[in-house]
């Protein structure tokens, strides 16, 4: 205001007198100052951002927001320096800073809002590889940056933006208009790619077609069993399986004892019934057919040896055919 009222005062002056050199020389002098203090100022400015430029202990990290899109062969990306999308954003951001790698991308800058120096962050680890040398970025609008990634393996559509399925610090949102553009052209080729890949699934390669013809082959040499073949077959093997076990031979040698006790005593009982029948009819006084009395050829029974009681019960052996003297 000082400078204005002493300018506008010489001016006045050199009207009344009728001379200008005056008022030219202040108005030069003027210049000249306002010039330096000019170049002062930038020169602070310069000093002051160089200064603080690689401060970033105890500024505040703000996490990007986020919009994405996708086609067959690329990934979009909108930033937006601010923590919401709807959130007003950062005017000026400065140093920005963007890694591309086979799996990641990050970013940071640094920039004012509401006079408050921020750092702004995005760090990304993707669904799937991408191509960094062919991968871009640039700044769109104020406050605004977008990037293009390149799919490592094209004509596959991504379920999601990141690898983990958890809740990131940015907020993420689809791009729609980019979506919308690039959906007819994401689904033509991802259902073609689909196709070519179930094609050559279930192409056999020429390694499964000889694998096959062996088999083929071997199946026409084997021999055809019979169901009733294959159920003795079954019950063979379960045999051997059974006679591996030692309790098996344990029960065997147990039922073969109990056989041979049941044979025995049924001889037993046999050869008691005929001793007792033999012992019956000698005390009858006749002899049955067998060892001790056998009939003749004519018919007639041989008396010779006929056995009878003597006075005291016992046996005597009495021959029919000799005279006494």
């Amino acid at each position: 205001t000082a400078a204005r009222d002493l300018i506008s005062r010489a001016h006045a002056r050199g009207i009344k007198s009728g001379s200008s050199g005056a008022g030219l020389a202040l108005r030069e002098e003027v210049q000249k100052l306002l010039a330096g203090i000019k170049h002062n100022a930038d020169e602070f400015a310069a000093h002051a951002e160089a200064t603080y430029r690689g401060q970033t202990k105890g500024l505040v990290e703000v996490p990007c927001a986020l919009q994405w899109a996708q086609n067959s062969t690329d990934v979009f990306l909108g930033v937006k320096y601010a923590a919401r999308w709807s959130a007003p954003g950062a005017i000026e951001v400065v140093d920005v800073k963007a890694n591309v790698s086979d799996c990641c991308w990050d970013l940071e800058g640094f920039g004012h809002h509401s006079n408050i120096r921020k750092r702004y962050v995005v760090n990304l680890a993707l669904y799937e590889g991408i191509m960094p040398s062919e991968s871009s970025w640039s700044s769109s609008s104020v406050g605004r940056l977008t990037a293009t990634l390149r799919k490592a393996t094209p004509g596959v559509k991504w379920p999601r933006l990141t690898k983990a399925k958890g809740k990131l610090k940015h907020q993420l949102t689809t791009w729609l208009d980019m979506e919308e553009k690039w959906a007819d052209e994401l689904q033509r080729n991802t259902d073609k790619v689909k196709k070519s890949k179930e094609s050559k699934k279930d192409a056999p390669s020429p390694s499964a077609a000889k694998d096959k013809g062996k088999s083929d082959k071997a199946e026409k040499g084997k021999r055809v069993y019979t169901p009733g073949r294959k159920e003795m077959m079954r019950h063979w093997k379960h045999l051997k399986k059974s006679l591996r076990d030692p309790r098996t031979w344990a029960n065997i040698a147990f039922a073969a004892a109990l056989v041979v006790a049941l044979v025995a005593t049924v001889c037993r009982r046999r050869y008691d019934t005929v001793r007792e029948t033999e012992l019956a009819g000698c005390k009858l006084g006749h002899r049955p057919d067998g060892p001790h009395g056998l009939a003749g050829v004519d018919g007639q029974a041989d008396v010779d040896g006929q056995a009878g009681l003597d006075a005291q019960g016992g046996l005597v052996s009495r021959d029919t055919n000799v005279q006494a003297a």
